[in-house]
């Protein structure tokens, strides 16, 4: 296998929890980014992806925010998640094939960038700056 050809949305782990927690793949990575404290800046060219985003259903934490927190138009809303399915997202990127170099200079000679060879540089890469396999921490 060279590279996986899916997104984070269709991931298992990520559409198992959407499907635990009533709310769409999206909406849970969404809320998974705003529970790790990562700035969230959705993009959808799509109108009926935007307006779902904003509608997902406030989490019992968030629901006890003081009123003029809650008030708004449109209140800030998220899916809250348990610590194992955060745990779970969390774990995707150490499946094989989830990590992919971005430099664009792995496709002029395979095996090597800026003409040095993956396995002089340490990386334990396949053709095309896919790292062969996520080393686990000990």
């Amino acid at each position: 296998m060279l590279s996986r050809s899916t997104t984070f949305f269709s991931e298992p782990v990520v559409k198992a929890v959407a499907e635990k927690v009533g709310a769409s793949p999206a909406q849970v990575t969404l809320s998974w980014a705003v529970q790790r404290g990562t700035i969230v800046v959705p993009k959808s060219e799509d109108e009926g992806r935007m307006t779902a985003n904003l509608k997902v259903r406030l989490s019992p934490r968030l629901a006890r925010l003081p009123d003029h927190l809650t008030r708004m138009s449109t209140p800030w809303q998220v899916v809250e998640l348990s610590a194992d399915d955060v745990h779970a997202i969390d774990s995707v990127h150490v499946q094989p094939g989830m990590h992919k170099s971005l430099l664009a200079y792995h496709t002029i000679k395979p095996g090597c960038v800026f003409g040095w060879k993956y396995d002089w540089l340490g990386w334990d890469m396949q053709a095309g700056g896919i790292v062969a396999e996520q080393k686990k921490k000990k």
